[in-house]
Order: C-alpha cells, then sequence, then structure tokens
C-alpha cells in the first residue's frame, strides 16, 4: 500500500492507492525542491540498508526526509572530533565525503525496511514544522499523526575509501523542540556485506 500525503492551504490528507512491489511508504507534499539531483547508486543504498538494519530496526515505523542534508552540514570542528575519536579513519574517506556533501540529493524508493515500516517525506511536509508560529505545537501534531515514529531522520551521501570496502554516513536524527541527535557512521564491507562498526556522536540534544 502508497500513503500519499497532500498539504493543500494547510489542510492534509491521505490518498492511499494499493501496491504490492513497494519497499518503503512515499510521503509527498505539494512542495518540491527543483534543484535537487537524484540520487539513484544502489550501492550507497546498501550501506543505508545496513544502518537501519544496525540501528533502526526495532522501530515500528522509519520516517526519513527524502532529500539529503536538508538541516545540518558537517563542520571542520565535527571532523576534527572525528578524527580524534577515530584514530584510524582513513582521510580519503573524508576527503570522499567532503566532495560527495556540497550538494543536495533527492532519495529514492531503494530502502529494505528489515522489518520496520519506511516513510519518505519531502521537505514541503517537513517544513511546516520549522516555520510553524508554535513550534512546540507544531510538533505535538506531527507525534499526533505519526504516533508510531519518534520523528524523523535526515541522511547525508556516503563517503567512502577508493577500495570501496570502508564508508561513513551522517544521520540526523529530530524528534521534538529540544530533542535530536546527530552521527556518524563507520562502516565496513566484509563478505560483500556492509556491517556498522562505530557510531560517533556530535550532537545531542
Amino acid at each position: 500500500m502508497i500513503k500519499k500525503l497532500f498539504c493543500i492551504m494547510g489542510t492534509c490528507f491521505y490518498l492511499i492507492t494499493s501496491c504490492t512491489s513497494s519497499k518503503a511508504v512515499t510521503l509527498s507534499s505539494t512542495f518540491k525542491s527543483v534543484f535537487i539531483e537524484p540520487l539513484g547508486s544502489g550501492k550507497e543504498y546498501q550501506i543505508y540498508n545496513a544502518i537501519i538494519e544496525s540501528n533502526y530496526a526495532s522501530y515500528p515505523i522509519l520516517i526519513i526526509l527524502d532529500q539529503t542534508n536538508y538541516f545540518y552540514e558537517s563542520n571542520a570542528d565535527d571532523f576534527e572530533y572525528l578524527k580524534e575519536t577515530l584514530p584510524s579513519l582513513d582521510k580519503e574517506i573524508v576527503a570522499d565525503y567532503l566532495k560527495r556533501n556540497n550538494r543536495s540529493y533527492q532519495l529514492k524508493d531503494l530502502f529494505a525496511p528489515y522489518g520496520t515500516e519506511i516513510v519518505l517525506v519531502d521537505v514541503g511536509y517537513v517544513d511546516w514544522i520549522f516555520k510553524a508560529e508554535d513550534f512546540d505545537k507544531a510538533w505535538q501534531t506531527f507525534h499526533e499523526i505519526h504516533s508510531k515514529s519518534y520523528g524523523f531522520i535526515t541522511l547525508s551521501k556516503v563517503g567512502v575509501n577508493t577500495e570501496q570496502d570502508q564508508a561513513i554516513v551522517f544521520v540526523q536524527g529530530l524528534c521534538g523542540p529540544t530533542c535530536g541527535i546527530g552521527e556518524f557512521f563507520l562502516l565496513s564491507k566484509i563478505n560483500k556485506r556492509w556491517q556498522v562498526d562505530k557510531k560517533v556522536t556530535i550532537f545531542l540534544a
């Protein structure tokens, strides 16, 4: 089943259609950012799926913003802390991450649910929370609509080394007016399968 949410003049409603082949639910609104380039690499989604399996598989619903790097961009201080925490981190992974994350990309429905319902939500749908006059009330409304979800996450593009057997991804989770976390995930590829090795928390609210 595909659920699409449309927002017109501040009123939101679902249009539900049947679909047996979809792995994830797409939640969209009337607002779209036309400058975003599509992200279609299946290899990157293998890495995203490894993070979902290790960190979010127990969530009844996982809401993912369908645009990379929307709310937070990693800065020099973040990478200094990352290098201090992970001294063995390959410098070329960081360089590749920075090169790949100089713009936003549109995510596609290539996620593997691992038992959780995955909802892709576009920028226009979540913007109403951050532009609302009553920020707390907007989050309350969000949680009333999505009572089984703790909030939503955003993903960066993946940074990889030359051998393409190590990778980093920045994931931000937002769950309320003063509730959020930003983490780097370090992954390695073993026997053709990606797995999460370590997480480094950059901020916690």
